[in-house]
């Protein structure tokens, strides 16, 4: 609606793979094939699924829409994913989960603003492909819990690689863990250490084909996988050391 008032023609919806996420892994899925899930693993997969459907339906004639998609946003400025994952870890050691052989995307996040600039310049009323998503990624699919042990190595944290925890034993704590915070009400407050929507994540394959994004946007990451780990390890140690 602000759009039209404005004289806005075009809106680039920043969305999430997390509305197309549930408990089932992702491997390599296209726009095409991916579709939302039955039940969401979280809240924000639901809000953020709503927010989809809202923008991608208002194209018409009057107004093109897209919506970019991505997994395991990280880079300098985040203040998500890696300092909760280092509240998480009061000991400096990570305990490697279950046989680390499950991948998911993890993308630089001036890379997916370099995807939403190329959309915002191209996007029309009326082009074929307004009113649909993109799947945005960077690089190879990497198994997450090892790609933030090395993102954090610099900082002075370690791994502990054996014993594992096996995964039966660390779904139990995470459900005795939201079960607590949910009682006692801290859930308001602040997200329990582990989560099973964190463990999913982190031991399940969730990876997506962005082949699309390439071919209609002409999009290439501007920055290779070593250049924006070495770029974010800087910001993590002027940050956090």
């Amino acid at each position: 609606a602000a759009c039209r008032q404005n004289g806005i023609p075009r809106l680039v919806h920043m969305s999430s793979a997390e509305v197309i996420s549930g408990a089932e892994p992702l491997r390599g899925l296209t726009e095409a094939q991916a579709s939302y899930p039955h039940e969401h693993l979280t809240h924000y997969g639901v809000t953020k699924q709503r927010g989809e459907e809202v923008v991608l339906d208002a194209a018409d004639d009057q107004l093109g829409t897209c919506a970019m998609r991505t997994f395991g946003l990280f880079g300098p400025g985040d203040n998500t994913v890696v300092p909760l994952f280092l509240k998480a870890m009061p000991g400096r050691r990570q305990m490697f989960l279950g046989d680390l052989n499950a991948k998911t995307d993890v993308v630089f996040a001036p890379n997916l603003a370099h995807a939403m600039v190329l959309a915002a310049e191209q996007l029309e009323p009326g082009v074929d492909w307004s009113g649909t998503p993109f799947h945005v990624t960077d690089a190879e699919p990497m198994n997450m819990q090892r790609f933030l042990s090395e993102l954090i190595a610099p900082l002075g944290y370690g791994t502990i690689e054996r014993p594992r925890l096996p995964l039966t034993v660390a779904k139990g704590l995470a459900r005795v863990a939201e079960a607590a915070y949910r009682i006692t009400g801290a859930e308001r407050l602040a997200r329990p250490p582990l989560t099973t929507h964190k463990l999913l994540l982190s031991t399940s394959d969730y990876w997506l084909n962005a082949d699309k994004v390439r071919r209609v946007l002409g999009y290439e990451p501007k920055y290779e996988r070593v250049d924006a780990i070495d770029r974010t390890q800087a910001w993590l140690a002027a940050e956090f050391a």
